[in-house]
């Protein structure tokens, strides 16, 4: 009888032990499944704050776009620049070789000094619609072939042929083109020879002419 009991009494202990230690490790697992929940949650957190970052770094960069934009115009509206130019040919020319510049000498106006005289390149000094006038002249029994460039592109050709009055005399002809171009700034516009021909020529004494301003600007970041 008293080794049943000792038995009965091992028994009875070593059954609480084993439910203790799985109910201990049931404890566990379901902190962790908590803790696992809660680390989702976290990382749900971050992902929605570097959304919410970026979101307010592209607000920020706008929002310095728009500044510097403001900047501009207030510099603009109150202290206004005019740009325009008008230069003129002072001297004739003959044997004009292919694609060469011609560099209007005799500079009339040029406010903003955009016109270079010494290249004969006129360089936007901002963005903006501009407007340009060419005149050329031919020069006794010389044609005349030129184009307006931009930035190494044919905006326009232009020609003029003397008319054969009798004999060897000649009147010379006069022509004008008058072109819009959206222009930004740093580009580049000038007259060039269109091609190489011993009887091309231009008049010179400031027949022939090459002008131009700016209409509106653009204001853009």
């Amino acid at each position: 009888m008293f080794q049943f009991l000792v038995f009965a009494f091992v028994a009875v202990t070593f059954s609480n032990g084993f439910l203790e230690q799985i109910s201990s490790e049931c404890t566990c697992v379901l902190e962790l499944q908590q803790l696992a929940g809660q680390l989702t949650t976290l990382q749900n957190a971050v992902g929605s704050l570097s959304t919410k970052q970026a979101l307010i770094d592209a607000l920020m960069k706008n929002i310095s776009a728009m500044e510097q934009q403001l900047s501009h115009l207030n510099q603009v509206l109150h202290n206004p620049q005019a740009v325009a130019f008008t230069a003129q040919l002072s001297h004739d020319m003959t044997n004009i070789g292919a694609n060469q510049p011609v560099v209007f000498d005799h500079v009339v106006t040029n406010p903003g000094n955009s016109y270079d005289k010494t290249t004969g390149h006129f360089t936007a000094p901002q963005n903006g619609l501009y407007i340009f006038y060419l005149t050329i002249t031919s020069y006794a029994n010389y044609g005349s072939s030129f184009y307006l460039i931009k930035n190494s592109h044919s905006l326009l050709a232009i020609t003029s042929t003397p008319t054969l009055v009798h004999g060897n005399q000649t009147n010379p002809e006069t022509n004008t083109h008058v072109i819009t171009e959206q222009l930004h700034a740093g580009d580049q516009v000038w007259v060039q020879n269109g091609r190489f021909n011993p009887h091309e020529g231009l008049g010179g004494n400031d027949q022939t002419s090459f002008s131009g301003h700016m209409i509106t600007p653009y204001f853009s970041p």
